[in-house]
């Protein structure tokens, strides 16, 4: 080989090694613990992400918890246990009154998917006056929020005109419904349809309410030290998490993101699609970029206002848009 003809190889080789090293280290996975409540279709787009590499390819190796309720997933959070967790705006404003380290960096879904589903001796919502009712929580959990906040709307306030239980996950609602434990449930696809398919009633929808038709349903809160010194982590996982969104919302890829939930949630290629109905093509809730709506976190607050709570007066003590605009910009 000629010397020149060499040099340029060894330059060539140097200059593609060089350009090489950056993706390398890139590609060096980073383990994120992120909690989920439970599994349903809220979380598709982890789901997504998990089953088909979205965050491995951006160099973030997940660690996936069920927290069980809301409330739990912040204390798991701020003791230490987990990197990143879902929970309700209203969960993480209590919360965050306390912890004021603890922030909200994700928008999760800005829509409200649930119905709610009665026991058929119910006809209309005032008839609830004086019944047990069950969701994932007492006060917080993006269930009995939603459902609190619809009976408010026919008049009926919590402790005054009917009880809360405690009924569990969707899972453990469905089968408490079907049990005639409790008379109704905020629930979502697919179990609202496999309730009514066992002789339930869905009696309404949220997003048909004024109040629930654009709100944070669910976010995503992580504790500032721990993002601030893994800012780099923390921006891949944003980065997995818009190239997940981007594939779950491509009709191309809808029989597999069925397959998915179908897999993730063991339930029936029917059901599944109607939740993919519901929540990515009628309700379309889930933000492209992970991008927390300020208009859709002020009426998760004025909801908090109509159900009793006390509400923050200044979004950006709980709001962190910091990452958000690291990894995609202004």
């Amino acid at each position: 080989m000629k010397p020149c003809r060499m040099m340029v190889v060894f330059l060539v080789a140097g200059l593609l090694a060089a350009s090489a090293a950056p993706a390398a280290a890139a590609a060096t996975p980073e383990t994120v613990t992120y909690g989920v409540v439970s599994w349903n279709p809220l979380h598709w787009v982890v789901m997504v992400g998990a089953a088909r590499g979205h965050f491995e390819r951006h160099g973030i190796k997940l660690d996936l918890a069920v927290t069980g309720n809301a409330s739990a997933a912040v204390q798991a959070l701020i003791g230490g246990s987990m990197h990143m967790t879902t929970t309700t705006p209203t969960a993480a404003f209590f919360a965050q009154e306390k912890t004021p380290e603890m922030k909200q960096v994700i928008g999760v879904y800005e829509r409200c998917p649930y119905s709610l589903v009665v026991n058929p001796e119910i006809k209309r919502i005032e008839d609830l006056r004086g019944k047990v009712v069950g969701g994932t929580g007492v006060k917080t959990s993006s269930d009995i929020e939603t459902l609190r906040a619809m009976l408010h709307a026919h008049g009926l306030q919590d402790g005054r005109d009917y009880t809360v239980t405690v009924a569990g996950s969707v899972q453990m609602r469905t089968q408490a419904l079907l049990n005639k434990t409790i008379w109704a449930v905020a629930q979502m696809e697919p179990y609202t349809t496999f309730l009514t398919d066992h002789g339930m009633v869905e009696l309404a929808r949220a997003a048909d309410s004024p109040n629930l038709r654009l709100v944070e349903t669910v976010t995503v809160v992580a504790m500032r030290p721990w993002y601030t010194a893994n800012q780099e982590t923390a921006v891949r996982f944003l980065r997995g998490w818009a190239d997940a969104t981007q594939w779950l919302y491509d009709p191309k890829n809808k029989a597999e993101a069925i397959k998915i939930l179908m897999d993730r949630m063991k339930v029936e290629e029917r059901y599944a699609a109607n939740a993919y109905r519901v929540f990515v093509e009628e309700l379309k809730g889930y933000p492209l970029r992970g991008e927390l709506n300020p208009e859709a976190v002020r009426q998760a607050v004025e909801n908090m206002k109509l159900l009793g709570g006390a509400p923050p007066v200044d979004l950006a003590r709980y709001v962190d848009t910091s990452l958000w605009e690291k990894a995609f910009g202004r």
